[in-house]
């Protein structure tokens, strides 16, 4: 019977029994080497990859678990390993400035990842003399920021993105459809109602430039200052409130533009508290609680975009080879209650646009 043991052959004058520990020991020690190498040799092929959020939002964190989700199923993780180092810089510039700063002094990354805007203005800032690149994703405005010429176009720097908002004009469009029998003589006169966050503001500008085409819409443009923080959100929620009542008399609707308000649960309702129906707003949640139309490009979508982009990057290819473009699919959701209240019309192609967010 063969019980797999393999006797020494000792070359003549060799003791036996003292061979075989000696090359067991080499072996051993040849193994440990080889290991070591191998350890080192994965180590140095993990990519580092900074995330720089803009605050605590669910539209950031969830964002980012889409992202780091998206690099997964691109291979990250197990055939190609990867260290994550996020940041949250609170809604603060100069706190997204200081974090950023610390992490790349503490070495070089492969990626900085930027979720929104105020994160992504840093990083921009930060890594215009680097050799980084950076991509961003729930940007409103890149061309306004000074990332890109235009949507579709290369960055001149090691910076390329997703945006997620839709063109000012195509979604007065698509509202200016609904507004029939409104003219100039009979503009629907609303406010755009929002803080001076700076995807806030770049929106709003582009809503007011472009409203000159479509002479059924006449815009307010009501911002107040954007703070920071659990007390500084209570207070927008109250100076967006009294800016509405001050101007009560001179509006027909109220349009939400991008930016932190719209995507806080308590903003919207107290938007809506106050009787002023919401013609728009860039939020599913802010449709179902009375919004008449949104135009929404979710964290899922957008993160995975995001995640297709930075696997590319991570595996060679030059950041700014890589145009700045929207994801190419959004939701849509209407809220009929509200569209009866302004009198508005929507039609069947918007409705089927909007299967399953149907809301009363």
């Amino acid at each position: 019977m063969n019980w797999g043991i393999t006797m020494p052959i000792h070359a003549p004058g060799q003791q036996p029994g003292l061979a075989a520990p000696r090359k067991l020991s080499a072996i051993i020690v040849a193994f440990g080497l080889l290991l070591m190498q191998a350890t080192s040799v994965f180590a140095q092929d993990a990519r580092n990859v900074v995330i720089l959020e803009t605050m605590t939002l669910p539209l950031v964190q969830n964002g980012t678990e889409w992202f780091r989700e998206g690099l997964a199923r691109q291979g990250f993780g197990d055939d190609e390993p990867i260290n994550f180092t996020v940041l949250n810089a609170e809604g603060d510039p100069d706190l997204a400035m200081s974090l950023l700063q610390e992490e790349l002094a503490r070495g070089e990354p492969d990626l900085v990842v930027s979720v929104a805007t105020l994160a992504s203005r840093a990083a921009h800032s930060l890594l215009s003399d680097e050799d980084i690149p950076q991509l961003f994703f729930f940007v409103a405005d890149p061309v306004g920021e000074g990332f890109v010429t235009e949507v579709g176009a290369r960055s001149d720097r090691l910076l390329t993105g997703i945006t997620h908002v839709i063109p000012a004009h195509s979604k007065l469009d698509i509202v200016s459809r609904t507004l029939v029998g409104r003219s100039a003589d009979n503009p629907l006169r609303v406010g755009l109602v929002h803080s001076t966050y700076p995807s806030a503001v770049s929106d709003a500008a582009s809503l007011v430039a472009e409203s000159d085409d479509h002479e059924s819409i006449v815009f307010s443009d009501l911002s107040f200052e954007y703070r920071t923080g659990e007390d500084g959100r209570l207070q927008m929620i109250e100076d967006g409130v009294a800016l509405v009542e001050e101007n009560r008399d001179a509006l027909d609707a109220i349009w939400i533009p991008v930016g932190p308000t719209v995507n806080d649960a308590d903003f919207v309702k107290a938007m809506d508290a106050t009787g002023i129906p919401i013609i728009y707003s860039d939020n599913l949640f802010a449709v179902e609680c009375g919004a008449m139309l949104g135009l929404i490009s979710n964290e899922e979508v957008n993160g995975l975009a995001a995640a297709e982009v930075g696997a590319s990057i991570l595996r060679g290819q030059t950041a700014n080879e890589i145009p700045v473009v929207r994801p190419g699919s959004f939701i849509a959701g209407v809220n009929i209650t509200t569209a009866e209240r302004l009198g508005a019309v929507l039609s069947s192609d918007i409705l089927r646009l909007a299967q399953g967010n149907i809301y009363r």
